[in-house]
This record gives C-alpha cells, sequence and structure tokens, in this order.
C-alpha cells in the first residue's frame, strides 16, 4: 500500500516563457537552466512504487525536457498515476498525440487569467492558443 499520497518533481528549470511573476523571470540574471539527469531520476523510482502519483510540475516547462516521456513512462511503469502542469505553448498535435499515449492521468494548464490579462502577465504565452490546445488534447 502507498504511504505517500503524491510527490512533485521538478525534472526542468527550464522554460518557454517569462512570466512577470516567477522567479525564472524576476532572477533570471542569477536562474540556473537545467534539467534533472536521468540518473538521478532513477534513483527515485523505488519510492514511486510508494507513491499513488507523482506530478511533473516546478517553475520550468516540462515539455522541454528531452527525455520528458521517457520520464512519463518510467513513473507509469513503476506503478503510480503520473500528472504535469504545463502553460500550453508546446503542445502541437503531435506532442498531444504523444502526451495521451504515454497513459499521462493528469494535465493541467497553468493560466494567469483570461485574454489579455493572462498574455501580458504571462509573456510568451498566448490564451487564445492554450484555451486551442486544450480543446485539442480533450478531442
Amino acid at each position: 500500500m502507498p504511504w505517500l499520497d503524491w510527490i512533485q518533481l521538478e525534472v526542468t528549470s527550464r522554460c518557454n516563457a517569462a512570466c512577470t511573476y516567477c522567479p525564472r523571470t524576476v532572477y533570471r540574471s542569477q536562474w540556473g537552466n537545467r534539467d534533472l539527469p536521468l540518473d538521478t531520476f532513477g534513483r527515485l523510482l523505488p519510492v514511486f512504487a510508494k507513491t499513488k502519483m507523482v506530478h511533473l510540475q516546478g517553475w520550468g516547462e516540462l515539455l522541454l525536457h528531452k527525455q520528458f516521456f521517457e520520464i512519463v513512462a518510467s513513473v507509469k511503469k513503476a506503478g503510480c498515476k503520473v500528472g504535469t502542469t504545463t502553460n500550453g505553448m508546446l503542445l502541437n498535435r503531435t506532442e498531444i498525440s504523444k502526451l495521451v499515449e504515454s497513459g499521462i492521468d493528469h494535465v493541467a494548464f497553468s493560466l494567469t487569467g483570461i485574454g489579455e490579462a493572462n498574455d501580458r502577465v504571462r509573456k510568451g504565452t498566448e490564451f487564445r492558443r492554450i484555451l486551442q490546445t486544450i480543446s485539442d488534447l480533450v478531442a
């Protein structure tokens, strides 16, 4: 029986957006852009077997990690659910298909308002495009 409800894991600190409130933007001159190495990630696998869900989220955009889908597969293989939070800007139809085929259990989209309010605060994202991405994912 799992002894943890869920674990949140950041696998990259890189991002394609520049949200005004994000530490990545505020501290950009000191920010370290890096990805979690797979060997380090692999050391967590025994813990995942004791967890109900692993949520891949952090200050970075997870789809920038070149091995994101390999990470999702490893978490699923460990026997727990996996979810992620994305800004939605990198999810084209090909990436959406890969996401669905991965068996991911939860996909959350990060927004800070609607329309121009979101776009003004979340520089590098487009509310209209994110809504279309959500619609494409649902389809």
